[in-house]
Order: structure tokens, then sequence, then C-alpha cells
């Protein structure tokens, strides 16, 4: 018995393209489609959805293998590369790798509308990881977006450990005490500095 012959595409994208369409009938019922990108950063205009402190550092690389699975499509696919970052605490910037596989059940989103009309269906556990589409093109870039985006951390840290800036004068406490007192008088605090606790 013959094996499927397994092939690549390696695609290259100009900084103007900001989409990719898939087609449903370019993904073959024994091989596949199988591609890997150099770069999709400019691809998926990614730059305009991150928060003021997250930028990309260098190119971002992605894979995307395509099978078909009865009538739909199964999706597996990575993305790697390097998140700048600003720490949240000490203002610093730092850097993030990330490397993260991820897989989709791609439904044709007409099915889906089928479906819908025809009973309220709750959302379980498997449907976070389907994806509608339509027309019989998949958008390759909108998948590889969210991917990026799932990844970027809601609190940015430098370190576990980092001790962040002295709200008083602002000297970063990861490379050293500052000069400020413990307790200043103006603080609402500076009552509690000759507290003193029953038993001590």
């Amino acid at each position: 018995m013959l094996k499927p012959v397994w092939w690549a595409v390696r695609l290259f994208f100009n900084m103007t393209e900001s989409s990719l369409k898939i087609k449903i009938e370019d993904i073959k019922p024994d091989e596949g489609l199988h591609l890997s990108f150099e770069d999709v950063r400019a691809l998926c205009e990614l730059e305009s959805d991150f928060p003021e402190d997250v930028s990309l550092q260098g190119a971002l690389l992605g894979r995307a293998d395509f099978f078909r699975h009865g009538g739909n499509i199964h999706l597996s696919g990575k993305i790697s590369g390097v998140l700048l970052l600003i720490c949240h605490r000490c203002l610093v910037q730092c850097t993030e790798a990330i490397e993260q596989d991820f897989f989709y059940i791609l439904e044709a989103a007409e099915v889906q509308d089928e479906l819908s009309d025809i009973k309220e269906v709750g959302l379980g556990e498997d449907d976070l990881n389907v994806w509608a589409f339509r027309d019989g093109l998949i958008s390759l870039d909108e998948i590889f977006r969210e991917q990026v985006l799932l990844q970027v951390p809601q609190k940015i840290l430098c370190s576990e450990k980092c001790q962040g800036l002295c709200p008083h004068c602002g000297t970063d406490l990861n490379k050293g005490k500052c000069s400020c007192t413990e307790f200043h008088e103006d603080s609402p605090f500076a009552v509690l500095k000759g507290l003193k606790v029953k038993g001590s």
C-alpha cells in the first residue's frame, strides 16, 4: 500500500499583503495541505491589535497543516516568536518567547447557521476549538492573529521577584534601595508608624 505523499509549500508575502485565504479545494483528501511561513506579522496586522506595552521582536514563524476529516477540516498549527514587553511594576523592557501549538476543527459557517436554526446548542469545551469558514475559504490570518493575542499576558512582569518602583521617588528597587524613609509625614499610613500592638 502506497503511503500518502506529504508536500509542503513555503510562502513569502510582501509587506502590503494583509490577508490569506485558503481554498478548501486546495486541501487534498489524502495529502492535506501543509504551509510554513517565514514571518506572519505583516500578514496578520498584529501591531494594531497589541496594547501599547506590547510589540513583536523579530520574525514570527508560523506553520499550518490542514487535513480533511469527514465533512470538516482539521487544522494543526504552531506559532513561535518573541514578544517585547514593558513590565507593569518597574516599567523596564523585557522579552518573552512564545512557542504555541494549536488545533482547530474548521466547519462551514453555512452548516453552523442551519444547526442554530434548528435548536439552541450550548457552548461546550470542544466547541472552543471550532472555527467557522464561509464560502469555501479559510481566513488563516485571523487564526494566527487569535493565537498570538492569546499569548499576551494580562499582567506583565520582568520576573516574579520584581520589586517595582518606589511610589515616592520612582527609583527602581530591583537595582537597590532608595533614600526615601519608610513612612512620610504626609502619608495616610504615617499614623501607623508609632502604633504599638498589645502584647508586643
